[in-house]
């Protein structure tokens, strides 16, 4: 299965991106075991300076329209690409799994979908050693329904 990662790393202090980026690592690894990954800060241990001229959206948006499923992590309600993001992968129709610190942070549109629609999962969950779990597990069920051409089951 091919999964898009987004993670919220903009607006965050030095020490505050160091820690999100190695616990995001982490995530990558453990689903890098039976999928492939792409997160776009990968190759950023530290913060990149991104320019309009620099960022290839082209490439972004297409990373996640080759993407068989979207994932994301909230953490705070800030000015972030990731809502752009989220409602991109909505629109193709991705299986997306938004996972949340607390429920203010996802929009009340999000959490509809999700209500209404079994492809897409809101899941609030307090720290990553909660996400990285969640996120294996809810991405483990997908890829098991792809390769039975199963359609998902609301869990």
């Amino acid at each position: 299965m091919r999964v898009f990662l987004s993670m919220q790393m903009s607006q965050l202090t030095r020490e505050q991106y160091h820690l999100t980026w190695a616990r995001a690592m982490e995530l990558v690894s453990v689903l890098r075991r039976d999928n492939e990954v792409y997160f776009w800060n990968e190759d950023y241990p530290e913060p990149p300076e991104v320019s309009d001229e620099s960022f290839d959206a082209s490439d972004y948006l297409s990373r996640i329209a080759q993407a068989d499923c979207f994932v994301a992590i909230v953490t705070e309600r800030v000015c972030s690409s990731i809502y752009l993001e989220a409602g991109y992968a909505l629109a193709l129709r991705k299986r997306s799994a938004y996972y949340a610190t607390r429920r203010e942070v996802m929009p009340l549109l999000m959490r509809g979908i999700a209500h209404d629609d079994p492809e897409v999962k809101v899941v609030y969950a307090q720290s990553m050693d909660e996400i990285i779990p969640m996120v294996t597990r809810i991405v483990g069920n997908w890829s098991g329904h792809m390769r039975t051409g199963k359609h998902l089951q609301p869990t």
